[in-house]
């Protein structure tokens, strides 16, 4: 029987998905068990140093010692349900969207009739003065301006605005601007599960040379920030 690793660590992660369906807890559970092996080849899915399937070599593969979590049916009902006890508050910010700054950043207004500034998690859109800031802020707006939106928050920025997930008609925000080749994926704080399908709709994008990926020469935002702000 494998000795199944529900470690701690993930009580850390800065980055918590509220809201989470039982799928994506899993998920998340298996990401904090992976992340707390060294080598570089835990699961059999994986690829060691030079590229070849990791398969019986994996750790998960090899009786006894540290045995990670690889697959969603090695999460039993138990973890689960740990994990959710560990993480009882739900931070959902739920109003009005009363303004739309650009490609990732809105304003809501709320049942208390307070302005939230929220930031969508995971992206990074063109600035205004970039080519294709006004085009990714009209598509945003076309998205989300006027309705009342949850916003499930993740993470709290330097700037104080609330990071979040915002899904619309059943749509996550987030991957319609990536898909329309209107914004960059954040790599270096998207973290979550979903972040590695987020990349393949970002390259999906880039190969079909939509929206900013039309300009071969298009900056990412967090580069261009540097020297002209």
């Amino acid at each position: 029987m494998k000795k199944l690793i529900f470690t701690a660590c993930f009580l850390s992660l800065s980055a918590i998905l509220w809201g989470e369906s039982d799928s994506d807890i899993k998920q998340k559970i298996i990401q904090s068990s992976l992340s707390s092996y060294r080598g570089n080849c835990p699961c059999p899915y994986n690829t060691d140093r030079a590229g070849r399937r990791c398969g019986r070599r994996s750790a998960y593969s090899r009786p006894g010692g540290y045995t990670p979590i690889c697959y969603e049916s090695d999460v039993t009902a138990q973890m689960v349900e740990s994990y959710k006890q560990a993480h009882p508050t739900r931070n959902i910010i739920t109003g009005k969207v009363v303004k739309v700054a650009d490609g990732d950043t809105l304003t809501v207004l709320n049942s208390q009739n307070q302005q939230i500034k929220i930031r969508l998690y995971g992206i990074d859109a063109p600035e205004k003065a970039q080519d294709f800031g006004t085009v990714s802020k009209d598509y945003l707006a076309s998205l989300v301006a006027g309705q009342t939106i949850n916003v499930t928050v993740i993470d709290i920025d330097q700037y104080g605005r609330n990071v979040g997930r915002i899904q619309v008609d059943g749509k996550e925000v987030a991957e319609e601007m990536l898909k329309s080749g209107l914004a960059w994926l954040y790599t270096a704080y998207c973290k979550i599960p979903q972040c590695n399908q987020w990349k393949s709709l970002e390259t999906q994008a880039k190969a079909t040379k939509i929206g900013l990926w039309a300009n071969p020469t298009a900056q990412e935002p967090w580069l261009w920030r540097k020297t002209n702000k």
